[in-house]
């Protein structure tokens, strides 16, 4: 597994303060993660495989995470929570054309078993995320005097 470095900005918040985040936010001391090609936000899910904390990361982070194959490899991730840095490791790989994924832990010696990873998948949307209704172009087109 190789291991690659991400880097945040804030005060430092330790490795058993991420792993509180992650328990007392998500309910997991392994919440799933996932990240888009069309976005530089990762999504962490939390218990239930919804994604419950959203991280803006920037250029460098996205291509590390980017740079990740179909093999699982490890990354160093350093997050801004509130001002303060959450310090964790992001397993995972490339999950199909665009989307990566896998698993966070704050704890340095967490590796995931062969079968944990046969069950990684992209994590849910939220219930409550508001759709909007799509416009047809025609329309907006002929509601727009000329």
């Amino acid at each position: 597994m190789v291991e690659r470095r991400i880097f945040c900005r804030g005060n430092s918040m330790v490795g058993s303060e991420s792993a509180e985040f992650f328990m007392l936010r998500l309910g997991t001391p392994h919440p799933t993660w996932a990240l888009t090609d069309d976005s530089n936000i990762i999504g962490i899910g939390d218990c239930d495989g919804v994604m419950s904390a959203l991280f803006e990361l920037d250029r460098n982070q996205i291509a590390r995470i980017r740079g990740l194959g179909q093999s699982v490899e490890r990354i160093r991730c350093i997050c801004d929570r509130a001002g303060r840095e959450l310090n964790f490791y992001l397993h995972g790989r490339q999950m199909s054309r665009g989307v990566w994924a896998g698993v966070a832990s704050a704890d340095p010696d967490y590796l995931p078993t062969d079968a944990m990873i046969a069950t990684w998948k992209v994590p849910k949307k939220p219930h409550d995320a508001f759709k909007f209704p799509s416009v047809s172009t025609r329309m907006v087109a002929s509601a727009c005097p000329a």
